[in-house]
């Protein structure tokens, strides 16, 4: 039973493992790189914080499913886009040893 147990969380592990996105895009290389250094204030640390937040979120809803969605401009009707689903992101940022 113990082993049952072990499989199913190296499967959930590998299946979580499958689904991480890595992002190589240059903005987001730069503004790490920026983060990293000796030398950044705090102030400016947590500033990199937030712009890379917001990098990863893009990244991570890029293939995120829409729906048609009318709406009323000061003009015309438009059709544009909606989500399909509410979507929650928790950023999470470590480092290597």
């Amino acid at each position: 039973m113990a082993s049952e147990t072990s499989a199913t969380r190296v499967s959930a592990v590998t299946e979580a493992l499958e689904a991480v996105k890595v992002s190589n895009h240059p903005v987001l290389l730069h503004k790490v790189t920026q983060l990293r250094k000796k030398t950044t204030s705090n102030k400016n640390f947590r500033e990199l914080l937030s712009e890379i937040t917001q990098y990863l979120g893009y990244e991570a809803t890029s293939d995120l499913e829409t729906k048609e969605y009318v709406v009323e401009t000061p003009v015309a009707s438009h059709t544009g886009q909606k989500l399909k689903t509410e979507v929650a992101l928790i950023p999470i940022l470590r480092s290597k040893s």
